[in-house]
């Protein structure tokens, strides 16, 4: 099995395309679309399109109704993605309200019903991401005190995984199959069945049909009382949740997010063993990307054994911002500013002499002398030393802990 980089917080096909410009391998994933928008919206072709070079990328989906989470999902497989990703993670209060993200942690059969329906009506692999747990506070404002249940315990994350791989337990499926719809719901503020076709699937459950890979954010997610900000930071980290994961389910293959700041540290988890010796199939890595981009670059040597890209800082550059006029040329930026197209930029050069001085010449000269992408990145990269710029050094495997996101 593959051991795998996944990168998230690549919101846009730019922000995608310049990772992919630093690694050939690492797994792309893309911002989290919403079944009904993508369903309705008069921008979907911009929204969802990607560059050819993206693979291989992930399509990040949400939604609690199966019927328009396939609809959505048809119209991602047709565009070539390579996998769909339903999100139960999310800590946003707005998705919350809407009843997916993380709340859908509190309907373990709902989410086992709508990847079994993918899965059927799908030929690529659909996968969940989701926390460990979900706040025991925000339970008991909805419900009766017969009903509580410990949503953030290691006992109810095992139930979550056992239900939505379709591996559960005789007495799961008794339950399941003589159960109301009502009663099956863990959360009452789940949108009602409106009909007998909205309702959760009455059939056997079956193991072949549910997720088989799960990317775990190794933190509880607490809807009530942090931002969506908060709960990427603030509820403690429990890896040892996610390796105990890979013991209590032996068929199943896990990816960790959540924390990871160092290539060294992505390494550590990636070679780390559960008691029965299985390793983990994946690292998803965020922030370290939003802080220090260009730490991207050595992925290849360090995880993949392949020679990192040829491209020096600058040329990497310099193919971004072509790819970013020529996007203009397609119509396809109408919906983002010059500045937006500088983000992922601004820290490419984090922590060099000149660095801050480089992002904010390249900001001034957008925001105050609106002048074109290509001048701007120009007149920024003239205080980045020439020989940083064109470095081509590769990366040094004894010093992994020191390509991290800086302090």
């Amino acid at each position: 099995m593959s051991k795998n980089i996944e990168a998230c917080s690549c919101n846009h096909s730019y922000q995608r395309y310049i990772v992919r410009l630093m690694s050939k391998h690492t797994t792309l994933y893309s911002e989290m679309f919403v079944d009904e928008m993508l369903i309705h919206s008069q921008f979907r072709s911009n929204l969802i399109r990607f560059d050819k070079s993206e693979h291989p990328i992930i399509a990040q989906l949400g939604g609690s109704n199966k019927y328009k989470m396939l609809e959505a999902a048809k119209l991602l497989e047709a565009e070539g993605y390579d996998g769909i990703n339903i999100n139960c993670g999310c800590p946003s209060p707005k998705v919350a309200e809407g009843c997916f993200g993380a709340r859908l942690m509190l309907s373990p059969w709902r989410v086992y019903d709508i990847v079994q329906h993918l899965q059927r009506h799908l030929s690529i692999p659909v996968t969940v991401k989701c926390r460990i747990g979900v706040d025991r506070i925000y339970f008991l404002k909805l419900c009766f005190a017969h009903n509580i249940v410990e949503y953030d315990s290691y006992e109810e994350l095992c139930r979550f995984i056992r239900i939505v791989s379709g591996a559960g337990t005789e007495q799961d499926r008794k339950s399941f199959a003589s159960a109301s719809d009502d009663e099956a719901e863990s959360d009452p503020l789940m949108p009602p069945v409106q009909s007998e076709s909205d309702g959760i699937q009455r059939q056997e459950i079956q193991p072949c049909y549910g997720a088989k890979h799960f990317i775990i954010h190794a933190r509880k997610c607490l809807l009530s009382g942090l931002s969506a900000k908060q709960n990427r930071s603030v509820p403690p980290l429990h890896y040892d949740w996610v390796y105990r994961l890979l013991d209590d389910f032996p068929c199943i293959d896990f990816s960790i997010n959540g924390g990871v700041l160092s290539l060294g540290q992505a390494k550590d988890l990636l070679e780390r063993k559960s008691q029965s010796g299985r390793q983990l199939r994946g690292v998803m890595i965020g922030r370290l990307l939003t802080k220090a981009p260009w730490n991207f670059h050595f992925i290849d040597q360090f995880f993949y054994g392949e020679p990192n890209p040829s491209l020096s800082p600058f040329e990497t550059v310099m193919k971004y911002v072509e790819y970013c006029e020529q996007m203009e040329k397609n119509g396809y930026t109408q919906h983002f500013s010059t500045n937006e197209l500088l983000k992922p930029l601004f820290n490419i050069f984090v922590d060099i002499p000149g660095s801050l001085r480089c992002r904010r010449e390249m900001f001034e000269a957008v925001c105050k002398d609106h002048k074109p992408l290509r001048e701007a990145v120009m007149q920024g990269l003239s205080y980045i030393d020439k020989n940083t710029l064109h470095d081509r050094s590769p990366g040094d495997p004894n010093r992994l802990h020191e390509y991290c996101a800086p302090k």
